[in-house]
């Protein structure tokens, strides 16, 4: 995945599994499957958190726009939300699949976010991110988070954002893997199973 803020920034994202550190280690909340695909109709919220307001002014009034990605251009926007007023924390209400476009396809999992902040009708680009959900990272139940200009996708099992640890992408693959107790494990077939 990869995704860009007006700064420039670009970040690759891939997918891990989260664990309830209050609960016992092999008990999972959420497990990634590689075979999991995420799409646009799944999408239910977005959220933006600690949005850089390079303006000067305390408060912003803030919106976004979706648009498809096509081979190197952004298409026209699709959809357009509510305006928030006065918050650099901004959380829209739920997407309202009706009045996107019939023809829209959703079952695409790439799409650009952008992010529009000022006052009154002087409205200017504050975040523009490609987003890929499959590559986005879980984070919960609940809106978290810790970085500058992040955005949250909410969508039907709970919340998801970029990645933004750099770790080596091995250390990634390997916190990706489900741990199971070896001593639980048992063969779904037998070999007199299969000749029957």
């Amino acid at each position: 995945m990869r995704m860009s803020s007006v700064a420039g920034r670009d970040i690759a994202v891939s997918a891990t599994s989260v664990s309830n550190p209050g609960a016992a280690s092999s008990r999972a909340l959420h497990v990634e499957l590689t075979s999991q695909q995420r799409r646009l109709r799944h999408l239910r919220s977005i959220a933006a958190r600690n949005i850089v307001n390079k303006n000067g002014s305390p408060l912003l009034d803030t919106y976004f726009t979706l648009h498809l990605c096509q081979e190197d251009s952004i298409s026209r926007g699709f959809y357009k939300s509510e305006v928030i007023k006065d918050s650099l924390n901004p959380t829209w209400r739920s997407l309202d699949f009706g009045m996107l476009p019939d023809l829209l396809d959703t079952s695409v999992s790439c799409f650009v976010v952008r992010i529009w902040g000022g006052r009154g009708k002087q409205y200017q680009l504050l975040i523009e991110w490609k987003v890929n959900l499959d590559g986005l990272r879980y984070t919960g139940q609940q809106i978290r988070s810790r970085n500058p200009n992040e955005i949250i996708f909410g969508l039907n099992d709970g919340y998801y954002a970029a990645d933004f640890d750099h770790k080596d992408h091995s250390e990634r693959k390997k916190n990706s893997l489900l741990q199971v107790d070896q001593s639980s494990v048992r063969n779904s077939y037998s070999v007199f199973s299969l000749l029957r």
